[in-house]
């Protein structure tokens, strides 16, 4: 069982090793709210999808990233700077989630003004 646990804790570490976060700063170009059921395309079910203009991130999609349907305060952030016609904002990602294909999930947005 020690083993099995120990195993376990190595895996998760040996993973988050690999995990990078990039911050780029970038415009927004638009976006796309995919609802909770979409059978079409099931794995975009729940996701808020931001097209921005290209940036390199590593090895995600340069031209849009996703925001997970359940985190509201990072689409809040989003929107509210888009309200405010700040749409040059800092988007931060992490390169291990990926929500959908290879588009990178956010982690953090500043749209403080500059």
């Amino acid at each position: 069982m020690n083993k099995v646990f120990a195993f376990g804790i190595v895996s998760v570490m040996s993973l988050s090793a690999f995990a990078t976060e990039y911050e780029r700063e970038s415009t927004v170009t638009g976006y796309v709210a995919f609802g909770k059921a979409r059978p079409g395309l099931e794995k975009s079910q729940n996701v808020f999808r931001v097209y921005i203009a290209p940036v390199s991130w590593s090895s995600c999609r340069t031209d849009a990233v996703d925001i997970p349907g359940q985190d509201r305060m990072l689409q809040a952030a989003l929107l509210s700077a888009l309200a405010k016609d700040r749409n040059t904002v800092k988007i931060t990602v992490d390169d291990s989630l990926k929500p959908v294909d290879d588009t990178c999930q956010v982690t953090a947005i500043d749209a403080r003004l500059q």
